[in-house]
């Protein structure tokens, strides 16, 4: 049987988002695993930033972590956000 092509096209994503809704319920976000992740991204970005372009560390300051509205895609690469401080001269 043929389905309509919206139905075929949208039946994997809604077979993803029942499998992703059950696996949350059975198996709760690791949230130190994730604090560590958040931590260590923001060190590896900083150095980066300090080492590579040249930007003074005290003039780095981390923004402060929020929860995103949409998680990212799954081949998304992760984010990390800073502000850049005057320097007051």
């Amino acid at each position: 049987m043929i389905l309509g092509g919206a139905l075929v096209w949208a039946l994997p994503e809604i077979v993803r988002r029942v499998a992703l809704a059950m696996l949350r319920e059975r198996e709760p976000a690791p949230e130190r695993a994730l604090e560590d992740l958040d931590r260590r991204r923001v060190d590896a970005t900083r150095e980066r930033l300090v080492s590579a372009e040249g930007i003074p560390a005290e003039r780095l300051t981390a923004a402060d972590a929020r929860p995103v509205d949409t998680p990212p895609a799954a081949n998304a690469a992760g984010r990390v956000e800073f502000r850049f401080e005057g320097r007051g001269d």
